[in-house]
Order: C-alpha cells, then sequence, then structure tokens
C-alpha cells in the first residue's frame, strides 16, 4: 500500500496482486511496464514467479524486492533477467528511482545469458563505480555513492556482493578512481578525499596493501598494478574495460594493463 501510495502520487498507474499467481497473471497479460515483485509471497515464491514471467514476458523488466537476501536469490534473480534487486526497508525515493531506471530501459542479464551471472554481476559492478568518476564531491558513504549515480544503497550491496566483492572496498575502488581523475601535482591528498583522519587516510591512500606508498596513484595504470581491493578476476577486466573506453582517462593506450 505505501508503495502504490508513493508511485500514484509521482503520476503512476498501478495494479497490485494479493498473490504470486495474481501478479504473475496481470504481468503475462501485458497490462504492465514495469513489475515490483517480492521475494516471500503467501503462494508462490518471488523467484517462481518471476521464471513464470519470463516464459510469457521476457523482455518485461522486473524489480525483486526482500528484506532477506541471499547471495544465491539475488544471483538466480538475475540469471532469470531481474533488472534490479532492492532491500527493504526501502525508502520511496530508492523505489521510484529503481523504477524510472527500469522504464529507461536498463535491463537484466536475461535468460538467454542465463550462463554468465558473474561476468554480468561484475559489469554492473564496473559500472557503478566507473559512474562516480565525475562526481562533484567524494562519496565518503554506501548512500552517497548511490544518490550520485542514482541507485540505492542496498542495491548497490547486492551488486558487489554478487560480483563477490567487498561493498566497503568497492567504494573505496570508487573513491580512488575518482581522485585519480581529479587529483594534480598541485593538490595534497587532503583536497582530493574527504577525510579529515590522518591514520584513515593513509589507510585509504594505500589501496588496501599496509606495506604500500600512501599517495594517490598517478595513473589508472599504476592503480591497478598497487590495489589490493579487487580480487575478482571478472570485475578487474570489466573495470578496466569501461576505464578505457572513456577518452582521455587511460593516457598510455599501448600499455599492458
Amino acid at each position: 500500500m505505501l508503495f502504490g501510495y508513493a508511485l500514484r502520487q509521482s503520476g503512476y498507474e498501478v495494479l497490485t496482486a494479493d498473490t504470486g499467481r495474481a501478479g504473475a497473471s496481470i504481468a503475462s497479460s501485458g497490462a504492465a511496464d514495469v513489475v515490483l515483485l517480492d521475494v516471500r509471497l503467501p503462494d508462490l515464491s518471488g523467484i517462481d514467479v518471476l521464471r513464470i514471467i519470463r516464459r510469457e514476458a521476457r523482455t518485461l523488466p522486473v524489480i525483486m524486492m526482500t528484506a532477506y537476501s541471499t547471495t544465491s536469490v539475488i544471483v538466480r534473480a538475475m540469471q532469470l533477467g531481474a533488472v534490479d534487486f532492492l532491500e527493504k526497508p526501502l525508502t520511496p525515493d530508492d523505489l521510484l528511482q529503481a523504477v524510472r531506471t527500469a522504464l529507461a530501459g536498463e535491463r537484466g542479464v536475461g535468460p538467454e545469458r542465463a550462463d554468465l551471472p558473474v561476468s554480468h554481476a561484475a559489469a554492473r559492478w564496473a559500472d557503478a563505480v566507473v559512474k562516480v568518476v565525475d562526481a562533484p564531491q567524494d562519496p565518503r558513504t554506501m548512500e552517497q555513492w548511490g544518490r550520485y549515480i542514482g541507485a540505492s544503497a542496498g542495491s548497490l550491496r547486492n551488486w558487489c556482493r554478487m560480483a563477490g566483492l567487498s561493498p566497503k572496498r568497492s567504494l573505496n575502488v570508487a573513491r580512488m578512481i575518482r581522485a585519480i581523475n581529479y587529483s594534480s601535482s598541485l593538490q595534497r591528498p587532503e583536497d582530493v578525499f574527504n577525510v579529515t583522519d590522518r591514520r584513515t587516510l593513509r589507510q585509504l591512500l594505500t589501496l588496501g596493501d599496509p606495506n604500500g606508498r600512501p599517495a594517490v596513484p598517478e595513473t589508472i595504470q599504476e592503480f591497478f598494478a598497487r590495489q589490493r581491493w579487487i580480487s575478482s578476476p571478472s570485475a578487474v577486466q570489466e573495470l578496466k574495460r569501461l576505464l578505457e573506453a572513456r577518452q582521455g582517462l587511460t593516457p598510455d593506450d599501448d600499455s599492458d594493463h
């Protein structure tokens, strides 16, 4: 009822269903442009409902919601083509942003690529990280990161977990890549990062390596050579690919990354 009210107040027409079967019937009829689907339902699981919807409406965007997410459930939802996975409690702003994004055309991995959940998760993670490059301020929290790129903090945490990465370390990766883009020889690290505690700043600047040099890398290549935050080869590959697509961000295009 609360989500329906928030959507109607924003000008959306809302159809509701009390059971999974009723919701699947509405979705399969072509009456909906986007589906909000809870994982826990009185008759079927949300995953079962999503599977039914995918048989009848392969391209219909579905946003999953739950207060009890596990990595296996998230991965299965994305394998079946869910475009987002939101953690409750959920604010109306988070919900509305997810709906706008889904209606704008972002799609999940889709059943035709269900064998690539790890690759898809890494790509989505990397996209969220690279979008921080142009952030006007250093995002110190998941909430600030999410507000800048138009995603909820819960969604960001889920994307990180799906990629097999720590949300906190992922935030540090995003902050550092932004810092590399903004920093220059005339700036101190304190001018790039919104950190006042020297010990915390040093921990951030060592890129996850306690014995590392506490300094902002001069290039993206140096960042990848020094960092210890990203352990997933798929995540590293996707991050490099997206960064290299940004003109001017990787000055040494011929180097062996």
